[in-house]
């Protein structure tokens, strides 16, 4: 693979909390936030909450 063929395909987009995340659909900066992905308050284009993709998956909590 040489450096041209890295930059042709975009990197993987995430939602990033406790920073400014504008939106790659429409731009807007408002977000519904879960607890694997937030959604676009505008135009709900949903992204992945980049904690979950490199923690892999959500802790899931214990009966009790």
């Amino acid at each position: 693979m040489n450096a041209r063929t890295s930059f042709d395909r975009p990197a993987p987009l995430c939602y990033h909390e406790g920073e400014v995340n504008r939106c790659p659909q429409c731009g807007n900066k408002g977000w519904h936030v879960g607890r694997v992905t937030a959604e676009c308050s505008h135009c709900s284009h949903p992204l992945p909450l980049a904690q979950s993709v490199i923690s892999g998956a959500p802790a899931e909590q214990g009966e009790g």
